[in-house]
């Protein structure tokens, strides 16, 4: 698939998606009603658990949003989420607090804005940690889903020979396409909000989050397949080869 392509399709995916239409949009305001209620740990469970199902069934080439059912699997899924969360973010989010902890607490207890109180050194490295971290985050997750194993998730080496297969520039590319238009309606949940706190506390969890998660749910497990065909097919022509 073309980038665009993918895109594209991610972008239809929950509500517009002409093969499963009322099917996906049923099942995204269900998902939206879970998102809804993640002040609470266990649904927030639920969300991660199914976002990881979105990916694993898109691998496996489904088009439509999956069931809700098993839900004692959704539940591990989520608590598989949550720890490759928490291991990949741990380091820059520690470098980020050690730089600017101190400056956010004095301004938000005190409203002291004191420029002098960050750390620049650990809070630039931890940011710019940031980028190939969820870049690794984002294909880690996917390869979990294929495999259904947490350790998957860790598999640095597997992971990097997906990355390889489908290219690095082509990689992030892709990285970069669906970081935008997430942003896009992230900022769009921002203004709702702004505009109107009471519409915007329904809104936006409800439809904009919840789209931003299906839609990177979907464009993860699209780029990810093409890892898996592209080796699938190397292996398919050495044989030929060798026949």
């Amino acid at each position: 698939m073309k980038l665009t392509e993918i895109i594209s399709d991610s972008f239809k995916y929950p509500g517009s998606n002409p093969e499963h239409l009322n099917t996906n949009r049923k099942r995204w305001l269900i998902f939206g009603l879970l998102m809804f209620t993640t002040l609470v740990v266990i649904p927030g469970i639920f969300v991660a658990g199914y976002a990881l199902r979105v990916t694993r069934k898109t691998i496996q080439g489904d088009s439509k949003l999956p069931e809700y059912d098993e839900w004692a699997g959704m539940v591990l899924d989520g608590l598989k989420v949550i720890v490759t969360t928490i291991v990949y973010y741990f380091i820059p989010t520690i470098l980020v607090i050690l730089g600017a902890g101190q400056f956010y607490l004095m301004a938000y207890v005190y409203g002291v804005l004191n420029l002098t109180l960050i750390n620049w050194l650990p809070l630039i490295i931890g940011v710019l940690l940031f980028i190939p971290v969820i870049m690794f985050y984002m294909m880690a997750l996917s390869n979990m889903a294929y495999h259904n194993r947490l350790g998957a998730a860790f598999n640095m080496g597997e992971i990097i020979q997906r990355i390889e297969t489908i290219g690095y520039g082509r990689f992030i590319l892709w990285w970069v396409a669906t970081m935008i238009v997430s942003a896009i309606f992230a900022s769009a949940g921002s203004l709702i909000e702004m505009g109107s706190s009471i519409v915007g506390f329904f809104v936006v969890p409800i439809l904009i989050n919840s789209f931003i998660t299906l839609f990177q749910a979907r464009s993860m497990g699209l780029i990810y397949s093409e890892g898996i065909d592209a080796d699938n097919t190397q292996v398919n022509d050495t044989s030929i080869v060798n026949e």
